[in-house]
């Protein structure tokens, strides 16, 4: 091997260091099958549907979830991420419910002191100002970056209606090219609002699905026993403040749940491996001058 492949070799060694990737960074899924309608008792129903159907306090709330990944020290690219939306019983097409959708994130702000905290669904009331828009996309497939797709649980039911018993229907929606850089070892909270198409839902947020991680589930992953049982609103158009609150002690509703999300992105190269990565772009550069004749 001669001094221009040794090198050529060392850069790719290098290079392949720095970038190592990981698909899914944060998986809370959907889960295997419904439960709700098998479930002798109320409290071992696992899956419901949490939104926002009205505006009260004169706001817009959007609801959503919470994750961590990695520890401190740490920095991640979020490429794309993934909820499941809750439609209706009349086989309505998502885009007919939501002409679009807005996914909003970022880190929980301290204790606020807004008005609007007198009424606020959950008992804590933060600051909303670090959070922010990251992406607005229509619902009629003519932005690229949003997918949404019909979807069953993988048992190939439908969702159930915990109070009803009424199946409704399930869309899969990945907010893509994100671009979203989130610090390791950090909570980040996401919500997802929506502007009414032609049936519309009553509101601007979304049913988003959520579950209870111990129940509805063949098997549990590392990544689903992450799950802290915290659901999330924030004022979309209104004061700044958002809450958090257990599901155990809002709605009446029996279990701690999650909303169901999947993040996938790459984690950033830390200073060491960015200063590999200089080195490697100067032994490439040596390497083009040894091949010159």
């Amino acid at each position: 091997m001669n001094a221009y492949a040794r090198l050529t070799l060392a850069v790719s060694l290098v290079a392949a260091a720095c970038f190592l990737h990981a698909d899914v960074l944060y998986n809370l899924p959907l889960p295997d099958q419904n439960v709700n309608g098998t479930a002798p008792s109320s409290d071992q129903r696992s899956n419901i549907a949490w939104g926002d159907v009205a505006v009260y306090d004169g706001y817009n709330w959007a609801d959503g979830g919470d994750f961590t990944i990695g520890t401190a020290g740490q920095s991640y690219q979020i490429s794309s991420l993934t909820v499941w939306l809750v439609g209706d019983a009349g086989g309505d097409p998502l885009n007919s419910i939501f002409s679009s959708l807005t996914l909003s994130g970022g880190t929980p702000g301290s204790a606020s002191g807004s008005p609007a905290c007198a009424d606020i669904t959950g008992p804590v009331c933060l600051s909303a100002g670090n959070i922010g828009t990251l992406a607005t996309d229509n619902t009629d497939g003519t932005d690229p970056n949003l997918s949404v797709t019909s979807v069953n649980y993988p048992q190939g039911q439908d969702f159930q209606s915990t109070k009803t018993g009424v199946f409704k229907d399930l869309f899969q929606v990945t907010f893509g090219g994100l671009n979203w850089v989130v610090q390791g070892g950090t909570l980040y909270t996401f919500f997802v609002s929506g502007v009414e198409g032609t049936v519309g839902n009553g509101g601007v947020s979304p049913y988003l699905a959520a579950s209870d991680m111990n129940l509805g589930y063949s098997s549990e992953t590392a990544q689903e026993s992450a799950a802290d049982g915290l659901l999330w609103e924030f004022a979309s158009d209104g004061p700044e403040v958002m809450d958090s609150w257990n599901s155990l002690t809002v709605g009446a509703w029996y279990q701690p749940t999650d909303t169901d999300v999947e993040i996938q992105g790459t984690q950033l190269p830390e200073p060491a491996s960015a200063s590999l990565l200089a080195i490697g772009f100067g032994l490439f550069a040596i390497a083009r001058k040894l091949r010159k004749p």
